[in-house]
């Protein structure tokens, strides 16, 4: 599968794999970016994505849910292994892709980037995602995530200030508040133990 969007696919599956492969399993509870989902049922479903994308059968059935890292892992690595050892940055990518293989690595890239940010920042890391894909998939996204399929998937849009980073502009638009940040943890009172 070799599109004018695999680049923007590797980008973004390599951001994800290094941000999951950072996660303690005592993270694995915590909320994250997206209502509803904490980071294990992101990374679940973010496995499940990487596992579609790449053709295979398989999905994390045999994944060990208190620790979701190496089926997240196997799959990027399978899918990495279905791309093309090099491919070059698209130009003019903010056309429509135009076949069903672009779609889904166009899509598959903005879906890794997206939730790999949501999980970085559930675990209170602040790292971006990568301005060089960030660029690119801000330009595209609008196009294949018109108004009209949000409701049920999709937060609205999120206002940023102008000369944001690419980056935050993505995931603004995806409906996360670039200043998303996990809730801090609750201490236990000294006298009584409780929180």
């Amino acid at each position: 599968m070799s599109t004018p969007f695999t680049f923007h696919l590797q980008g973004s599956l390599a951001y994800a794999l290094d941000v999951v492969g950072r996660l303690v399993p005592g993270r694995l509870d915590d909320p994250t970016p997206c209502p509803g989902w904490d980071v294990r049922a992101l990374v679940a479903h973010l496995t499940d994505s990487v596992t579609v994308l790449s053709g295979a059968r398989t999905s994390r059935a045999t994944a060990d849910p208190d620790d979701p890292v190496p089926a997240f892992t196997e799959a990027v690595c399978l899918l990495l292994a279905r791309l093309p050892r090099r491919a070059s940055r698209a130009v003019g990518t903010s056309e429509n892709p135009r076949s069903t293989a672009e779609l889904a690595t166009a899509l598959g890239a903005i879906e890794v980037a997206v939730h790999g940010w949501d999980v970085a920042r559930a675990c209170g890391c602040t790292r971006p995602v990568p301005a060089v894909i960030a660029v690119d998939l801000l330009e595209l996204v609008p196009a294949l995530v018109p108004p009209g399929t949000r409701p049920g998937l999709f937060g609205a849009p999120v206002r940023v200030l102008p000369g944001a980073p690419p980056g935050d502009g993505l995931v603004a638009f995806m409906g996360r508040s670039p200043a998303w940040a996990p809730p801090a943890p609750a201490v236990a009172d000294p006298l009584t133990g409780q929180r």
